[in-house]
């Protein structure tokens, strides 16, 4: 692994340590940038807080790390020079140098626009690694609450549904994993999927895109995928032990980034808002946001039932024009998609084939499927 930040050393002090690093970051980068230009003591920065001087020294280090030009000078203070949203380059890790042009994830600028209660509270942060999934599934098992969450710029071997490789651009790709552990059995678990999937669709609306969803997991901008949702669990029949909720989108411009025969398939929220005249926004506030929708939907899910987010999916399903082929565990069939089941399920009804039988035009319920595309 090519080394972690800041982020995954805070974490051997504890989840209640982790917060707090992360919140007095904010506060610290909060009152530089309302300083406006003039230098702010230590000890004024100490006493504002209610913290030590060599706290705010840490958390200014933390800070300079994460890409933000913050000048100090003994006995003079510390001074902003450069108020912009996001840093703008990036610490490749122990011995790896500085990577020009590459934006960091500012776990700072992300603790304060975070308005959760619990999601995203407590986390991870790193540089690189493998995947998120299998970083989050060993926090899981050592004990990680619910909502925590591991968030990564680059990944090695991430991995989206059956398996398949999900390529992050670093800088552009926001790429994190939830441990949830909500009190379901097994068999309730799948319907998440595609709450998630709403709220990411209600988060791309909230900055001004115009997204569909394609079953049961994948995020369509202007046809061509944004973004997708892989679910992992563990547990018993009766009660799953945690749920693993990962999510990869494309928020800034991968164009350049991804081989050329991806560009006719593959799309970003920045490409997408440009052509309609709006800007994307940083990584920091679309998670920042899109926490929010998920915390608000999964909470439903869990206490309402899946009759919201179901209504929800099906308004922004993609619009196929006719019949689609699907892949199941049987073979490939071809259909039309008319809806979602009680939990999740595509509801598909087959294409008329004559040498099938009677029973060619039986409603189809599919689970463990995955559309391929239109006929």
């Amino acid at each position: 692994m090519k080394g972690v930040d800041e982020g995954r050393r805070r974490a051997t002090g504890g989840p209640a340590a982790e917060e707090r690093g992360a919140g007095l970051r904010a506060a610290v980068l909060a009152a530089l940038r309302a300083a406006e230009g003039r230098r702010v003591s230590g000890g004024e920065l100490a006493r504002r807080l209610g913290v030590s001087r060599t706290a705010v020294w840490k958390a200014v280090e933390a800070l300079r790390r994460e890409g933000f030009p913050i000048e100090g000078v003994p006995r003079g203070g510390y001074v902003l020079l450069d108020r912009s949203d996001a840093p703008r380059s990036v610490d490749g890790g122990a011995g790896g140098g500085t990577e020009v042009g590459r934006t960091l994830f500012s776990e700072a600028k992300f603790a304060s626009l975070l308005r959760t209660r619990v999601l995203g509270r407590v986390r991870r942060v790193f540089s690189e690694v493998p995947s998120t999934q299998d970083e989050a599934k060993r926090w899981a098992q050592e004990g990680a609450p619910h909502g925590a969450l591991v968030l990564a710029d680059a990944q090695t071997r991430g991995r989206g549904r059956h398996g398949r490789r999900w390529v992050t651009v670093p800088g552009r790709t926001l790429s994190f994993t939830l441990v949830l552990r909500y009190p379901l059995p097994l068999a309730e678990i799948p319907p998440l999927a595609l709450t998630a999937a709403v709220a990411l669709a209600e988060t791309v609306v909230s900055f001004g895109g115009v997204p569909t969803l394609k079953w049961p997991n994948d995020l369509v901008l202007d046809g061509r995928k944004a973004g997708g949702i892989l679910l992992e669990v563990e547990g018993e029949a009766e009660r799953a032990s945690w749920v693993l909720l990962g999510i990869g989108v494309n928020i800034g411009d991968i164009s350049r980034e991804i081989p050329p025969d991806l560009r006719p398939v593959v799309h970003s929220i920045a490409a997408h808002l440009a052509a309609r005249g709006k800007e994307a926004p940083g990584r920091e506030k679309f998670l920042a946001v899109l926490l929010e929708h998920l915390e608000v939907r999964l909470d439903e899910y869990v206490h309402e039932g899946f009759v919201s987010a179901r209504r929800a999916f099906l308004s922004y399903a993609h619009p196929f024009r006719g019949a689609i082929r699907v892949k199941t565990t049987h073979g490939v069939v071809a259909g039309r998609m008319v809806g979602v089941g009680p939990r999740g399920e595509l509801l598909l009804l087959p294409e008329d084939n004559p040498a099938k039988g009677a029973n060619t035009h039986a409603l189809l319920t599919l689970s463990a499927a995955e559309i391929l595309g239109e006929v």
